[in-house]
This record gives C-alpha cells, sequence and structure tokens, in this order.
C-alpha cells in the first residue's frame, strides 16, 4: 500500500489494521509475516527524507477468541507524506476468500491487488463498480504449495486500476 497523505484529516489513518483469524493449532491460523513500511517526507530545509518502520512497535490485540488484529503506525507523518507498507497473509482458509476494495474511504488514484491460490481450487472472480482494470493477468506458479507432502501449482493473479475516480467501488472476489 502507499498512500499520500495531504492534509491533516488524513493522519486520523495513522493506524493500520490487519485483521487475522487465530486458532489453537497452527493448520488452521492465519498469519501475517514480512511487515515493512516507511514513510517519505519533506524535512523543515524541503529535504526528501524517509523513516522506516519500527518493527518494535508492531503489535497483535485479540479481539476476541476467533479473530485478532496486527496494528501499527508508521513514523514521522504529517501533511504531504508518503507513507509505503506491505505485509503478506497465509491464510488456510481457502473457501473465505477476502475481498478486495479497489476504493474505499482513503481515495485512491492506484490499486493494486496480487493472489496466490492454489491451483486445485477453483474462484470465481466477482468484479463490481463502474470502472475497468487496467491490468489483468493470470500465470502459473509451479510447485508453490504444499499439503501432506504433495506438491501442486499456484494461479497468480493481479488485477490494477489506475487514474481511479472518486466514485469508482470496484471490488474483487465478493461471495
Amino acid at each position: 500500500h502507499r498512500i499520500n497523505i495531504f492534509v491533516t484529516k488524513g493522519l486520523e489513518h495513522r493506524t493500520i489494521d490487519i485483521p487475522s483469524h487465530p486458532s489453537a493449532t497452527r493448520e488452521t491460523t492465519e498469519e501475517v509475516s514480512a511487515i515493512t513500511g516507511t514513510t517519505y517526507y519533506r524535512d523543515e530545509d524541503g529535504l526528501m527524507r524517509s523513516a522506516p518502520l519500527d518493527m518494535k512497535k508492531v503489535y497483535t490485540v485479540k479481539d476476541y477468541k476467533y479473530r485478532s488484529t496486527v496494528k501499527f503506525a508508521l513514523p514521522a507523518l504529517r501533511p504531504g507524506c508518503v507513507v509505503d507498507f506491505k505485509y503478506k497473509l497465509i491464510s488456510p482458509y481457502l473457501d473465505e476468500f477476502r475481498n478486495w476494495d479497489f476504493q474505499d474511504e482513503i481515495p485512491k488514484a492506484h490499486s493494486k491487488y496480487d493472489v496466490h491460490l492454489p491451483s486445485f481450487w477453483v474462484f470465481n472472480a466477482t468484479l463490481r463498480g463502474s470502472q475497468k482494470l487496467s491490468k489483468s493477468t493470470s500465470d502459473v506458479e509451479r510447485e508453490c504449495c504444499q499439503s501432506h507432502g504433495a506438491k501442486c501449482d499456484c494461479s497468480y493473479i493481479t488485477y490494477e486500476m489506475k487514474d481511479i475516480t472518486p466514485e469508482s467501488n470496484l471490488r474483487a472476489f465478493t461471495r
């Protein structure tokens, strides 16, 4: 995700929340990992600076028995800054695929959704909204998934929208 905070009101969205579904067994737990983030901003002298996410400030809150939320806020936030963060979510819940909203309460100009799915699962992607995708690709990844000693291929799917209008509400993978 890359977000440009234009005005002070944008600072209301400073905390990033990543919901996950933990379980007592490792086989049925969603895992959030590979979190990285940086804030890019101009200092008082007008020079471009960057401030990396301090991993000690990433924490998990147990919301209730079946849901936790990984939370963090990027440093050095101010109007005019750009925050850039990434994470990986690994989920065993293939029958509960998450939706992706290409536009939401934070206006977006560009949105990209990458997903890796075991090829033995067939999903019907439903795209709803007024604007067309800029990119839609599907490739095969060889032996990317392993379960009980058996390997299988995966589908690597990318949906991307550029120059998104604020009214656009395209959503992928709705059920």
